[in-house]
């Protein structure tokens, strides 16, 4: 009897070490505003939700836009957009997609990821990763899993440097991060030039690949839709 229930303690303890910073709190989705609300006071974050811009497709999905309270995109302009929280559960399991906007520049930006360190934490914080789970895979890689070039006619082209991991924790993230200019000057002696240049990170989180899986063949199928209309 006490063989027996020392194996059990034993094992017991296994579990719970192997399990130990691995697996994701608990979290409802979609993502409750006033929870999106805390994370970033917490973070001490000086953004603020834009209730009519926020909004739900389904019970299952809710978006919600987050803004500046201390920056517009000039001056007695609209606040600067920081970021758009769409969650939901579909295909069997919980996805995030965080898109974050970065401060308007008058040089073309590099990819710098202390820039981004907020915006990392908060991804973990409304998802239930410990802190430092995302941003240390992110970290270990010095380049990116794939570079996608798109041709835009009135941008140039633009390259987006793509990360696609996966969490010990077993969860599917794509990272994507690029730049693209937002004001020109147009003159007969210089050309088109960029006067400002904005930069974008996007984070998409799922339960697991399977659940990624599930999503993109919805998308691809609704995009497939779309296109006989």
């Amino acid at each position: 009897m006490k063989r027996a229930l020392s194996l059990i303690l034993s094992l017991t303890l296994v579990l719970a070490l192997c399990g130990c910073g691995k697996a994701p709190h608990p979290v409802s989705f979609p993502l409750e505003d006033d929870k999106i609300v805390a994370a970033v006071t917490e973070l001490g974050l000086p953004w603020e939700l834009s209730a009519d811009e926020c909004q739900s497709y389904s019970e299952d999905q809710r978006t919600c836009v987050l803004r500046d309270t201390t920056e517009t995109y000039a001056e007695g302009g609209s606040k600067l957009l920081r970021a758009a929280i769409s969650s939901g559960s579909s295909g069997g399991g919980n996805y995030m997609f965080a898109n974050f906007e970065g401060t308007p520049q008058t040089e073309e930006p590099e990819l710098d990821w202390d820039y981004w360190e907020a915006q990392l934490r908060l991804t973990e914080k409304l998802w239930g990763m410990d802190e430092g789970q995302l941003t240390s895979v992110l970290l270990e890689k010095t380049a990116p899993d794939r570079v996608v070039s798109q041709n835009v006619s009135t941008q140039g082209t633009i390259d987006h440097l793509v990360w696609e991991l996966t969490l010990e924790s077993g969860e599917r993230v794509d990272v994507n991060w690029h730049c693209y200019p937002t004001v020109f000057t147009s003159s007969a002696q210089t050309g088109r030039e960029v006067d400002n240049w904005g930069q974008r990170l996007s984070i998409k989180v799922f339960t697991s690949e399977k659940v990624y899986d599930s999503i993109m063949e919805q998308a691809a199928k609704a995009a497939e839709d779309r296109a006989k209309k």
